[in-house]
């Protein structure tokens, strides 16, 4: 039940093994390894269930939903699959493995926020406004609601004499553990200005308020969006097949591995001229307004010295903006995992001459250890050889 997942092509919808409530239930659900599940879209009747057992667990008739023997065994065994990657070099294609698979809308949010800000740059109404390349770094940032980055975006709405309520991104509880525990001591909720995307929405309310144009900056047809959405197609080189809405409840569109691919390395030699290369600028030189401390972003921008931008997205994607090669970066897990994003883009920047790999900051994401709550090493995260 609830959300469906993807093995192999083959769409079929999450369930619980065991449980007689129709939900998930602690105490009654399955736990542990399971091998040789196979799903039919009909019961079976008792002599196919005898002629399964007698052949030694192969399936008759052939299972028409999961077919346990089509899986990718790998990933069930919590071992990553090999990452999508696509690395190129101002549109042309690198040596490097290219695969530029279908990337769901959903796959791109987060990633893309530097694209979303370029409008904001492009139109005068960032330096109509006198922003600063603090403010612009924030516009394209997925922060953790701390102190440094709330009290920056209150400052910026008071400036375009506009309040939190004038936000349509919504709340969240900060990322940021040490404020969120400080909000409950306080006996506080968090609003719009704690919500990661806070940044972002200030940009846009910037740029609506430059074109003059009404409250809801979110909707599909407003200006706003319509301007994103004309720079998102020229950046990538393709026309969007849709969009979906993000947790911020701001569209975000459509395109493929290699397109964001070719969007970040464009905006990394200023192909759309200056603008491009002040959200660049402004990304690299305040790395902790770009995600906050601990982060993965701030903290492999930081260790190398800010030559290079990233951003992370949902559902295990990573950006990168190497300017000095002219390159742009784009990589997917495919059980969208960050913490194989993560490690993922690490080995890449070690593998491109970017990177020390003896960073400590570059070794907690290529090397993490995993432990269990009693502090036992239970496993560890490693980047595949062919990143090496």
């Amino acid at each position: 039940e609830g959300k469906s997942t993807i093995f192999e092509k083959v769409k079929i919808h999450q369930f619980i093994l065991g449980s007689t409530l129709g939900r998930h239930d602690y105490y009654t659900d399955f736990k542990g390894e399971i091998t040789n599940l196979n799903i039919w879209n009909k019961s079976l009747s008792t002599k196919m269930l005898i002629n399964i057992t007698e052949n030694c667990g192969i399936p008759e008739p052939i299972p028409d939903i999961l077919f346990w023997s089509n899986l990718d065994k790998s990933m069930l065994k919590g071992q990553n699959k090999e990452e999508e990657t696509c690395i190129l070099n101002d549109e042309k294609p690198s040596t490097y493995k290219l695969l530029p698979t279908k990337l769901d809308y959903e796959n791109a949010m987060h990633a893309c926020k530097i694209l979303q800000a370029l409008p904001l740059v492009e139109s005068g109404a960032a330096d109509s406004f006198g922003l600063t390349p603090a403010h612009l770094a924030l516009s394209c940032a997925s922060h953790q609601g701390d102190p440094l980055h709330t009290k920056a975006v209150s400052k910026w709405l008071s400036v375009l004499d506009l309040t939190e309520k004038d936000l349509r991104c919504g709340a969240h509880w900060p990322l940021g553990k040490n404020t969120t525990n400080e909000l409950i001591r306080l006996n506080e909720v968090p609003c719009q200005i704690h919500n990661n995307c806070s940044g972002k929405h200030s940009g846009f309310l910037t740029l609506n308020k430059f074109l003059k144009s009404d409250a809801e900056y979110i909707d599909i047809n407003h200006p706003v969006q319509k301007n994103i959405l004309s720079v998102f197609e020229e950046m990538t080189g393709e026309s969007s097949s849709g969009y979906g809405i993000d947790g911020c409840s701001a569209p975000n569109h459509a395109t493929s591995l290699k397109g964001l691919a070719t969007a970040m390395a464009r905006m990394g030699v200023g192909v759309r001229g200056p603008a491009s290369l002040r959200l660049v600028e402004a990304m690299a030189k305040y790395p902790l307004l770009v995600a906050g401390e601990g982060r993965a972003c701030s903290e492999l921008m930081s260790a190398v010295g800010g030559r290079i931008v990233l951003k992370t997205g949902a559902e295990g994607v990573y950006t990168a903006i190497l300017p000095e090669q002219g390159l742009g970066i784009a990589l997917k897990i495919d059980d969208g995992a960050t913490r194989g994003s993560e490690c993922a883009i690490a080995a890449l920047l070690v593998r491109l001459g970017l990177a020390d790999e003896k960073h400590p900051m570059i070794r907690k994401r290529m090397f993490s250890i995993l432990k269990n709550a009693t502090g036992l090493e239970v496993g560890n995260i490693r980047p595949a050889e062919c990143l090496m």
